[in-house]
């Protein structure tokens, strides 16, 4: 909503003040908040003040809309045309913030990582165009062309694997595969960008004949979906197949948090680990971890506004990623009366046992798995909770 969202981001909202008053005066500028409710069965329209005649001077206007829980949003740009650099549009989303400015452009459309969503226009006080005309819209998939990943230890990883037109599924291989393709493809299976990519021995060349791979397609930079790429139709020419590692729900970014070493963190065997511990039902918290020690504490606390960001030269322990451990979390499981489970982790991905004492039998699947539904940052576990039962009943 308008008032949560804006006490949330009163850091940042100060900054901004400070920066906007050395360009133009706001004291004359009225800040429109509309909160929209997306319905899945139709799309909603949005447009610049006076569209299709020219937006005011000195506008400044806000939407924060929201689909069901278990849908993603996809933003369409139907006319744009803001005065370049000076007039903007910034989309934040759960793990990503886009700015689009400048005359007759032509954008491919967003994709969100979850179901909320902020828009935001500001136009200075010098300068006046037609202004935009933007579909919201809940994102199909199953209409779209997108890939997935397979045999990896997490859900967030493993070897790419792209559908054909008959509806098989085929291994990319790592001809042209590119940093771009790897985070459209992270993007529109809903993770917050692209981790790792490696590549392995799959006979793709060898088995060119059988068609058992194919090319990654060409993406061109701000692209989302794979639909919005051009199909590559050459045969494979390399042997290895291409692994993909996302990062996982509520990655916030990697940054240079010198004064987090300063504190005293506690030592972790995973990063789930570390997020299920600064997990809290009260207040929004952020787990940081440079793979040694972990660190809680709450958004407020922790200004990553100006916090530069990692590069090569950051020192390991200075290394810091950043998660959202507020988000991506199944539903928490308590020991039953004949047993236990083997951890009380619940976050994405993770593994959980139950065991059954004696004179109980397992009655389901005594393993799960956090898993994602439609969006990673609103996991499910993969089967339904089991329970032990006593003997003879």
């Amino acid at each position: 909503m308008c008032f949560r969202v804006k006490m949330f981001r009163l850091d940042s909202c100060l900054l901004y003040i400070f920066y906007t008053w050395s360009i133009w005066t706001l004291a004359s500028t009225t800040v429109k908040c509309t909160n929209l409710t997306l319905v899945c069965t139709k799309s909603i329209i949005i447009t610049s003040p006076n569209y299709p005649l020219r937006y005011p001077n000195g506008a400044s206007k806000e939407w924060f809309i929201t689909a069901p829980p278990n849908r993603r949003i996809l933003v369409t740009f139907n006319d744009f045309s803001l005065e370049d650099t000076l007039d903007l549009i910034i989309i934040r989303d759960m793990s990503d913030i886009k700015t689009y400015t400048g005359e007759n452009k032509q954008f491919t459309p967003y994709l969100t990582s979850s179901h909320t969503l902020h828009i935001e226009f500001t136009s200075t006080r010098s300068g006046r165009r037609t202004g935009f005309n933007i579909t919201v819209s809940c994102n199909e998939l199953s209409n779209a062309l997108s890939g997935r990943l397979m045999d990896g230890a997490s859900p967030a990883e493993g070897f790419l694997e792209l559908p054909t037109q008959s509806g098989e599924w085929k291994r990319v291989c790592e001809d042209s595969l590119t940093e771009t393709v790897a985070g459209v493809i992270c993007g529109e299976l809903g993770y917050p960008g692209f981790k790792e990519i490696s590549y392995e021995n799959s006979t793709c060349a060898s088995d060119r004949l059988e068609g058992t791979c194919t090319r990654a397609p060409r993406c061109n930079p701000n692209t989302y979906r794979l639909m919005d790429c051009a199909a590559e139709h050459s045969m494979c020419s390399s042997e290895n197949g291409v692994k993909i590692k996302c990062h996982e729900p509520g990655y916030k970014g990697c940054y240079e948090l010198e004064t987090m070493t300063e504190q005293n963190g506690f030592t972790f065997s995973s990063t789930a680990r570390c997020i299920n511990s600064c997990k809290t039902h009260e207040i929004q918290t952020i787990a940081i971890t440079n793979h040694v020690e972990c660190f809680c504490s709450t958004s407020a606390e922790v200004q990553l506004v100006d916090a530069p960001k990692c590069s090569e030269e950051t020192t390991s322990l200075s290394k810091m990623e950043v998660y959202d451990a507020s988000i991506g979390f199944c539903e928490e499981l308590n020991d039953t009366i004949g047993g236990s489970w083997d951890s009380n982790i619940t976050w994405f991905g993770s593994i959980v046992l139950l065991t059954c004492m004696d004179g109980y039998s397992l009655k389901g699947n005594g393993t799960l798995q956090c898993v994602p539904e439609l969006t990673p940052y609103y996991p499910v576990w993969n089967d339904t909770i089991p329970d032990c039962t006593m003997d003879g009943r």
